[in-house]
């Protein structure tokens, strides 16, 4: 459907709440902050561009109406750009944020001219009923690489869009959301940057080869169980390492020494125990043995100190099996003999 494009006074556009940048946020100053943290250089440099020579009308602001009772514009293109003109107008305190200094004395010397010139902006204003339409534009407007241009969504935007518009699983998000809302070991200044600025991408990974530690069946039980799991000091120190960047996809895929064993998250039991004579869960009790050691090979004719029959005990790849043979005396010569000619040695394989 065709927008409505007008134009708006500043003070009537409001600021998206719920941009897929961060995690909603409860006011629009609380936005501005964590649009600040994510990328500060990227914010000030277009602020810098627009105090300097005004808001350029190249690209009309991109906005919704909220389809409630009392009816709001929201911003879906172009939070920043408007974060900044309310900052110049004076709809937020500037001391509410942390701004250099040469940008402060900026903001500090707008004029009343400059802001006649920058109160009425560019719109394409669409109904609450275009969302999918408005959904698209959003999703293909983030391809620039100018600092003072439209910022490139993160991996962390880019999941959370793909989990809210396409009902996508994403365990990692899931598991990050939550560890900034409950981590014991994380700044507030993590939690602002984090929440939109994070190697997702690097947990997940990290993830997909830790949940098996935490006695989990899969990432999305880990992400749903967390904080009640099992190591989870352990876990919270590789969510902040890799929040830090001192845990990368190098550290993530090494397997000497594991992730999970560089943060002492134990292992889980093993299936093999070569020391007691068992491999993958198989018995070779009644392997013929000598000084209490299992004899590799396959041994028939077991030797007895008597007549009759005696077990006769195969052992290969770690399978013991049983049947019967003649028994032959020690002291008989030729009956040693004959013992050692059907000795068939054979190389045992543990089934690690």
């Amino acid at each position: 459907m065709a927008s409505l494009s007008t134009q708006v006074d500043v003070s009537k556009l409001n600021l998206d709440l719920k941009n897929y940048r961060a995690t909603p946020q409860s006011t629009e100053e609380d936005a501005v902050k964590v649009m600040i943290a994510i990328s500060p250089d990227r914010f000030w440099a277009l602020a810098q561009s627009i105090l300097e020579d005004g808001y350029l009308h190249t690209e009309n602001i991109i906005t919704i109406d909220s389809g409630k009772k009392v009816n709001k514009l929201i911003v879906k293109e172009g939070n920043r750009r408007i974060a900044i003109l309310k900052m110049a107008h004076g709809h937020f305190k500037l001391n509410k944020f942390l701004i250099p200094d040469d940008v402060r004395k900026q903001f500090e010397s707008v004029t009343a001219k400059w802001k006649k010139e920058n109160l009425l902006i560019p719109c394409s204003c669409y109904k609450a009923t275009d969302f999918e339409i408005v959904d698209k534009i959003v999703n293909l407007a983030h391809g620039k690489g100018e600092k003072a241009s439209r910022d490139k969504w993160t991996s962390v935007a880019t999941a959370r869009h793909n989990r809210a518009v396409n009902k996508a699983s994403e365990p990692a998000l899931d598991l990050l959301e939550k560890y900034l809302v409950s981590g014991k070991n994380i700044t507030t200044h993590q939690k602002e940057l984090w929440v939109g600025d994070y190697p997702l991408t690097v947990l997940q990974d990290a993830i997909g080869r830790m949940y098996a530690r935490f006695e989990l069946k899969s990432t999305v039980e880990l992400a749903a169980k967390y904080p009640a799991v099992k190591y989870r000091t352990q876990l919270e120190a590789i969510l902040n390492g890799i929040g830090a960047k001192s845990i990368g996809f190098s550290e993530v895929r090494s397997e000497n020494p594991e992730l999970c064993d560089s943060y002492s998250i134990p292992r889980l039991p093993s299936a093999v125990s070569p020391t007691t004579g068992s491999a993958a869960g198989v018995s070779t009790a009644g392997a013929a043995a000598t000084s209490g050691t299992a004899t590799t090979g396959t041994v028939t004719g077991a030797v007895t100190g008597t007549t009759g029959t005696s077990p006769t005990t195969t052992v290969s790849a770690g399978v013991s099996t049983s049947s019967t043979s003649k028994a032959f005396a020690l002291n008989d010569p030729k009956s040693v003999a004959k013992i050692l000619r059907r000795l068939q040695p054979t190389t045992l394989v543990w089934a690690y």
